[in-house]
């Protein structure tokens, strides 16, 4: 039953880099290198690794949450996602599942 969050969470979190629920962490980098794939995501030696092509930048977190913080749904459509929007720490809290599937779908 929530699976559908749990899979935007983790689409959601990656691309927002929230560090302590992204699933893009050196664990996912070094199983690429393990697998011999993507090699432009390894980690180095020192277990440092760049950004990946999909996180967004400071300028594209802070429009992307800007235009959830001002969306306006009708009543009993949905929770009120504005107040799930910190855009001081750039972090997504307290979505409901339905709240996700209103926003993948």
């Amino acid at each position: 039953m929530n699976i559908g969050k749990n899979v935007f969470d983790n689409f959601i979190f990656t691309l927002l880099d929230d560090k302590g629920k992204s699933k893009d962490n050196l664990s996912a980098r070094k199983d690429l290198q393990e697998l011999g794939i993507r090699q432009e995501l390894w980690s180095n030696d020192n277990g440092k690794y760049l950004l990946a092509c999909f996180t967004m930048s400071t300028q594209e977190k802070d429009r992307f949450l800007t235009i959830l913080k001002s969306v306006k749904l009708t009543d009993g459509y949905s929770s009120n996602i504005s107040s799930c929007v910190d855009l001081n720490q750039r972090k997504m809290v307290g979505l409901k599942s339905h709240d996700c599937h209103i926003l993948i779908g």
